[in-house]
């Protein structure tokens, strides 16, 4: 059985990968936590570096909080998202969703469900 969660600790000044992806064309949401430890505050950088087939997107760097949310667009082939701590902490890392999964799914239905009724119609 698949775990639906993973924590990491993470020592301050340490740079960690929390995701990468490569050749996916699949709209995606990457969710995780960060949590400081010794009730210190939380304090760190998200930074994200995305690569279309071609071209490369100028790095993302945002402030991390305790609740993260990062979007991976049709057109993100490749992406990274690191983890720079300013604190000792911990990441909870969640499985990702496919966004549009249902959707895609639904026009390959749909369009493999009109190629079959032109065949029978002939």
């Amino acid at each position: 059985m698949r775990k639906s969660q993973e924590t990491i600790c993470v020592e301050a000044g340490e740079k960690i990968e929390i995701f990468n992806c490569s050749f996916s064309s699949v709209p995606m949401k990457y969710e995780f936590s960060a949590k400081a430890i010794e009730s210190k505050p939380l304090s760190g950088l998200l930074e994200i570096q995305s690569k279309q087939i071609l071209f490369s997107s100028p790095k993302k760097i945002m402030d991390l909080k305790e609740s993260n949310v990062v979007k991976a667009s049709l057109w993100d082939t490749f992406m990274t998202i690191y983890v720079i701590a300013g604190c000792d902490m911990e990441i909870t890392v969640s499985k990702r969703s496919a966004t549009s999964l249902k959707r895609i799914s639904g026009l390959v239905i749909v369009l493999t469900l009109i190629a079959a009724s032109l065949v029978l119609l002939k």
